[in-house]
């Protein structure tokens, strides 16, 4: 489904130019609508759905004029998929639950995961987001994921990638200071349970969010 509504930050024809009053009131906008939803008609579209349809960029499958099949850069659309998660992650979020999926292949599960962990590891300072992979294949997928989403975030609201790659199954984000020392704002830690081996891996953390696939 596709919604043309100025309250959309993908449906806004031009932007302010960077450093203005209304660059920076777009700024607070669109991070108030992130983490607090917008209504459209009477209609409440939750914080995480306006974050992942109108700032989390992935890679979809399209048909060329050849018929080719190729990869392209798009913003997620508006699905039934969708809706019905960002449903169940409010209803869990207001009732202090967790969610469970379980899914089929296509679903569209791990871009979902990362829209997750880019949003709360983006708009919230002095987080950890936690998620736990059955294995090194799970784990690839994912960063992957994140990785494109991150990278790819409007600049406005973009926050900086302290580690360029995962070290340690990690990264962090946030800035340098004058004098070179790293100013952390959040860390997206992604860990191996080695197929259920290994039980404690998530021993240490303090998780903002946490996922577990699989």
């Amino acid at each position: 489904m596709d919604i043309k509504t100025s309250e959309f930050f993908k449906n806004m024809k031009s932007l302010p130019p960077p450093g203005s009053e209304e660059f920076k009131q777009l700024i607070d906008w669109e991070v108030e609508k992130c983490t607090g939803g917008v209504n459209i008609n009477g209609v409440h579209i939750s914080g995480w759905l306006y974050w992942h349809i109108n700032h989390w960029w992935i890679r979809i499958d399209e048909v060329d004029q050849y018929g080719n099949d190729i990869r392209v850069k798009k913003l997620p659309e508006l699905r039934d998929n969708e809706w019905i998660r960002a449903e169940h992650l409010e209803n869990c979020k207001r009732e202090r639950k967790g969610y469970i999926e379980i899914g089929a292949r296509q679903g569209g599960k791990s871009e979902m995961e990362a829209s997750y962990f880019g949003m709360n590891s983006v708009l919230f300072q002095n987080t950890q987001n936690v998620i736990v992979c059955g294995n090194d294949n799970d784990l690839s997928l994912l960063k992957d994921k994140v990785d494109y989403g991150l990278n790819n975030i409007w600049e406005g609201i973009k926050i900086p990638r302290l580690d360029k790659t995962w070290r340690s199954n990690q990264v962090r984000l946030g800035y340098k200071s004058p004098d070179g020392e790293d100013q952390i704002w959040s860390y997206i830690v992604i860990r191996n349970a080695q197929d259920g081996n290994n039980t404690e891996v998530a021993a240490g953390t303090t998780a903002k969010s946490f996922i577990m696939d699989e």
